[in-house]
């Protein structure tokens, strides 16, 4: 079958949010155009059929396109399996959010709470995202479980919050809490991070590609080449991820910290030749 293509009908943005959760490849693959058109959404306080907010072709495809600007549409792919996701514009919060599988590429700029908590599958935001990418919610004990996330712009506040395991890479800056209360996985920052990057991390790396302030909670243990940053780099190069200029950074300096938690996390910062 084709692949499924929802298009923002014109009108249908407004300042109220729709939830979208039903919008995921692993639901849609088995319903055809018919079915697909009657999906509830939630839009504030009511529920409205999915072909009021959507024109649909296609159906019965785990490929799925959406079309427009879909900044205050929330939810897309969350919690999906498997397929393919493809937003032509914007998306709102909770892209990707508590996905185990697939891939759901954005084109253009993320919501807060992109990838929050997911476990599995590949999320590529072209554009910039917004605060919490990767992170946990509120009251949840981890994060981010595996998967990978790819930034190509600039993130906001708590990239990685609580994150357990995965890989999430930002080519732009980042802001405040970068892997705030990490229990594992790895960050790669190639801009600026801003304050108190790994503050209370318990396990984890963290890879900047410019020096961050450091908290005093973390002490400087030397420098080396790990060899698995140059891997992971090629590999994000090999995914179309631009940042050949840094495949040539071999040294960095290394911090454990924090030191007033377990300790036994890592920020390293690279020492250009």
């Amino acid at each position: 079958m084709s692949a499924v293509v929802l298009t923002l009908r014109d009108g249908a943005r407004s300042a109220i949010p729709i939830e979208a959760e039903a919008i995921t490849p692993d639901r849609l693959r088995a319903l055809d155009r018919a079915a697909i058109e009657r999906l509830p959404l939630q839009h504030g306080n009511r529920s409205v059929a999915l072909a009021e907010v959507f024109s649909v072709a296609g159906g019965g495809s785990d490929d799925l396109r959406l079309e427009g600007d879909l900044s205050t549409v929330k939810g897309i792919g969350a919690g999906m399996e498997g397929g393919r996701v493809i937003i032509e514009g914007h998306a709102g919060m909770h892209v990707g959010a508590r996905m185990r599988g697939g891939s759901i590429e954005v084109r253009g700029d993320a919501g807060d709470s992109a990838g929050a908590e997911m476990s599995g599958g590949l999320l590529h935001i072209r554009g910039n995202a917004g605060n919490r990418v990767g992170s946990a919610y509120r009251g949840s004990k981890f994060g981010m479980r595996g998967g990978v996330i790819l930034i190509d712009g600039s993130a906001g506040h708590e990239l990685g919050g609580y994150m357990r395991r995965g890989l999430v890479a930002v080519r732009g800056d980042v802001l405040d809490h970068a892997g705030a209360r990490m229990a594992a996985g790895t960050l790669f920052l190639f801009g600026s991070a801003g304050i108190r990057a790994g503050g209370g991390m318990q396990r984890g790396t963290i890879v900047c590609y410019q020096a961050p302030e450091m908290l005093p909670t973390f002490r400087a243990a030397g420098s080396f080449e790990p060899l698995f940053v140059t891997v992971y780099v090629r590999a994000l190069v090999a995914r179309g991820f631009a940042v050949e200029r840094f495949e040539a950074v071999h040294r960095f300096a290394r911090f454990r910290g924090d030191l007033a938690e377990l300790g036994r996390g890592e920020i390293l910062v690279a020492q250009p030749a």
